[in-house]
């Protein structure tokens, strides 16, 4: 009966309701659920109570589809019902037990497989790991430092750059300087020695000038000539070196022009690709969106293909009934022409011994005239002959009568087992169902946990991409205020180097080109605490 009937089979109708079932003079709280908890491994398989579960009890039975009621110990009394033979009271009994022992069996294995998954791989629970340790958003951290980066080292050269033009027109101011002192001495000291020469001169003409007037007054003219050409050459000489200086500052002016044209390309250029940079951001984020879509599609047609092997197997499960019931109508039918045809051969047995009868009794009328003794003789055996055959007529009523209760037993006892396998089946198909939802519910978990994840990553990339967008406009606003500061000094014609310099080092030293210990956490998320694992993960592992 156990290989028969056993948890692989099912029947569809007998367990009645709690409150239809006969006491029977069990517990009448018994197979109700007591609000204290225990596990599966402490469960006792022979109690007709059951304790509240604990939850990873209720999880493993959950994954096997099995109801905890199911799990409860039913004594064989429990099945009786009026009209039902023993031997069909334990066959229930014995269906119904080995099923329940099969259930416990299987809920215990799930058991101490997430046990023996939870040991080897720690907690299901503990706080979420750090955004930015994930693949995508490790990345976007490398490409920040990479940012910050390249743009201290552009932002420190440009600055130094500035600082070096600085420092050649302080020197350029200094030298141009050095030549106007240098040139004027040289003034002095040949307006001297011209001066010291016409002394003499005019000592020697005062002199001779009695001797020379002529030649005094000529030479006076001649002095004076000289004395205008040599004023004139230092006319010309001081005009061409305030040329030279104007074609300097003209090309200082002419170089700083160019370099702010140059900045300004620059500038530019930085802007078109942060433009490029925005439209291919744009451009994933469509296709993210696509693929969103794309997958709600396949998860539409999932479901669509999951209801129609629904509606097949439910079909499939019909059919077999249907098909169940037509050959026990076949088999009642054949039963039934075998009764008939067994009354035929009956009442032509009778006829037969009827005929036999009559011709006996006309072979008894024949003999009559014979000798008495004969006819006695003859009487006396037709007598012994008749209760022989009544004899041997109730003995096959008997036979034939005991043939039909077995018969009738047999039968019972077949619909009893169709009856356990109907409902073994119907269980089965319960437990699957139960499975499948459990399944789904975990699948949806599961997903929500996923969509919850990338919207975190698309939160911290985003914050990322600000950092770098910021860093940027930190290096060029540093950049420029260190430009206006040049440009100040230069018009208030104070040009201070050290300052500068001490000014480029705060300015390298800013939070936006260090990392400050802010890159090995979330900056853009509040601390999210990790949910517990899903069944089918654990499965997994």
């Amino acid at each position: 009966r156990h290989q028969s009937c056993g948890a692989n089979s099912s029947p569809r109708f007998f367990l009645p309701a709690p409150s239809d079932r006969p006491n029977m003079g069990r517990d009448p709280h018994a197979g109700t659920l007591e609000n204290v908890g225990t596990s599966l491994r402490t469960f006792d398989e022979f109690s007709q109570s059951i304790k509240q579960l604990t939850p990873r009890s209720l999880q493993a039975c959950s994954m096997e589809g099995v109801d905890p009621m199911d799990l409860v110990f039913r004594p064989q009394n429990s099945f009786v019902e009026p009209g039902l033979s023993p031997r069909l009271v334990r066959l229930r009994y014995d269906f119904f037990d080995a099923k329940r022992r099969d259930l416990l069996s299987s809920c215990r294995k799930r058991y101490e497989d997430m046990a023996d998954t939870i040991d080897g791989h720690g907690s299901l629970g503990g706080s979420a790991p750090d955004p930015r340790q994930w693949g995508v958003i490790g990345k976007e951290v490398d490409k920040l430092k990479k940012v910050k980066t390249s743009q201290k080292k552009w932002l420190e050269a440009a600055l130094r750059h500035e600082l070096a033009q600085l420092k050649i027109a302080e020197a350029g101011f200094a030298n141009v300087d050095a030549d106007n002192d240098n040139q004027q001495k040289r003034l002095e000291e040949q307006a001297q020695r011209t001066k010291e020469l016409n002394d003499r001169r005019a000592e020697l003409t005062e002199q001779k000038r009695q001797e020379q007037a002529l030649q005094l007054k000529l030479d006076r003219k001649l002095a004076k000539a000289e004395f205008e050409r040599q004023q004139e050459e230092m006319q010309r000489e001081m005009e061409k070196q305030r040329q030279q200086r104007r074609e300097l500052h003209e090309r200082n002016m002419q170089a700083m022009k160019e370099k702010m044209e140059e900045e300004q390309r620059k500038q530019a250029i930085r802007e078109e690709q942060a433009m490029k940079q925005q439209q291919r951001l744009m451009k994933m984020e469509e296709r993210d969106r696509e693929r969103l879509e794309i997958l709600q599609r396949q998860k539409y047609q999932q479901f669509q293909e999951h209801i129609e092997k629904k509606e097949a197997k439910e079909s499939r499960v019909q059919l077999a009934i249907l098909n169940n019931d037509e050959a026990f109508g076949k088999k009642m039918q054949e039963h039934q022409e075998r009764m008939d045809k067994e009354r035929e051969r009956e009442d032509i047995l009778e006829i037969r011994r009827n005929q036999k009868a009559e011709e006996n009794a006309k072979k008894s009328f024949q003999t009559q005239m014979k000798r008495k003794m004969i006819k006695e003789e003859g009487f006396r055996k037709m007598e012994e002959r008749r209760d022989a055959i009544l004899k041997h007529q109730e003995e096959v009523e008997i036979k034939l009568f005991e043939h039909e209760a077995k018969k009738e037993r047999y039968l019972e006892f077949k619909r009893e087992l169709d009856a356990l396998k109907s409902k073994n089946k119907e269980l089965n198909v319960l437990r699957q169902r139960r499975r499948e939802e459990h399944r789904r519910e975990m699948f949806q978990e599961a997903v929500e946990h996923k969509d919850a994840k990338v919207d975190r990553i698309k939160h911290e990339r985003q914050h990322l991409w600000e950092a770098r967008k910021k860093t940027g406009a930190e290096a060029a606003h540093a950049r420029e205020k260190f430009k206006q500061q040049i440009l100040e000094m230069r018009i208030k014609s104070k040009v201070d180097p050290k300052a500068m310099e001490e000014m480029l080092e705060q300015l390298l030293q800013g939070p936006a080109f260090n990392d400050g210990g802010g890159m090995h956490r979330a900056q853009s998320l509040p601390s999210l605490q990790q949910g517990p694992r899903s069944p089918v993960d654990s499965a997994m592992l």
